[in-house]
């Protein structure tokens, strides 16, 4: 945009009106000059454009922006059909500064660590009938009859050097083993501080 613009007075030489056409024509740039030329130090933008500026005042010829949303807020980058100003509820230092505390969460049987767990010890019960041995095949126990005696002449008495096979009988009775564990199976949360480095900067409008 041109500062000055088009004279209203064109000079014509040779004539006795050259003095006031110089001055009319002096006086129109001064005009324009004071009216549209951007002052020394100040910095020109169409009015109502919003900036951003690393300092703590805002610019001359500025406004800055003081309302809650403009307060501990991050800068959001956005498509212009995506727009919205301002949103969200935490503050960033919160974020930043502040200490986070994750969800709870347990632990699933698939997330934990590989472990072992110890039997403190435990017992068997046996049961035991009793059981008996017969004579071994083809043979006989000898007993006392109490009385009497061979006959004359030669007696021969068979022995049998084993038993007959009897089952036991024996079981093992069936015991709980005892495996030591801890835990409670409750949620647990983490928290982190991030501490984040940061920059300061105020948004200002042009007025």
């Amino acid at each position: 945009m041109a500062i000055i613009g088009t004279l209203p007075v064109s000079l014509q030489n040779g004539t006795n009106a050259d003095a006031s056409q110089v001055m009319s024509d002096l006086n129109f740039i001064v005009n324009q000059v004071n009216a549209n030329a951007n002052p020394l130090g100040t910095l020109t933008a169409p009015a109502g454009t919003s900036m951003a500026f690393q300092q703590a005042t805002a610019p001359a010829g500025w406004v800055a922006q003081t309302g809650a949303a403009f307060s501990d807020a991050f800068l959001r980058c956005i498509t212009p059909s995506s727009f919205a100003n301002t949103g969200g509820s935490n503050s960033a230092s919160s974020l930043i500064l502040g200490s986070l505390t994750s969800d709870g969460h347990a632990l699933t049987v698939a997330e934990l660590a590989v472990h072992s767990h110890s039997d403190s010890g435990h017992a068997h019960g046996t049961t035991d009938p009793g059981h008996l041995h017969g004579p071994g095949a083809g043979s006989a126990f000898f007993t006392n009859t109490g009385g009497g005696n061979f006959g004359g002449g030669a007696t021969v008495i068979g022995l049998a050097s084993t038993t007959g096979a009897a089952s036991t009988g024996v079981t093992v009775n069936p015991g709980n083993a005892n495996i030591q564990n801890t835990g409670s199976g409750a949620a647990h949360t983490h928290t982190i501080t991030p501490q984040c480095r940061y920059v300061d900067q105020i948004i200002a409008v042009k007025s």
